[in-house]
């Protein structure tokens, strides 16, 4: 036999209990999945909602911010490699030969450098 709170007035009831004895509800009992909702609920509303920890938001902050610089940011990279690739089998304009050549010539470029500035620092 355990004691719980009653939904309606917020009263001490006994599990076996037919109803509650102080408002006369019969179904004062949630479920359990109801109960660890609403203590979820609580925890994170008693949180101001910061219920994750701040090592695991700093790790999900530089997950995006590298997913970022991968992807994003290189997609001319991307783009123009694949230009190169397709080059000998697809008659480009010289515009889009020109460009593509550029792109990845300074991506290049900027990766060399940023992985030798790097090497001399660690």
């Amino acid at each position: 036999m355990a004691i719980v709170e009653c939904n309606e007035c917020e009263g001490k009831v006994s599990t076996t209990a037919k109803s509650c004895p102080h408002c006369g509800a019969k179904e004062y009992r949630n479920s359990f999945s109801i109960r660890m909702l609403e203590k979820l609920t609580m925890s994170v509303a008693e949180h101001g909602g910061k219920y994750l920890p701040l090592p695991i938001v700093e790790s999900i902050v530089w997950l995006i911010f590298v997913l970022y610089i991968l992807f994003f940011l290189n997609i001319p990279l991307i783009v123009g490699y694949g230009l190169l690739l397709l080059e000998p089998s697809v008659d480009f304009p010289d515009i889009v030969a020109t460009w593509s050549n550029w792109v990845v010539d300074i991506y290049f470029e900027f990766y060399s450098n940023t992985y030798e500035f790097l090497k001399s620092k660690f």
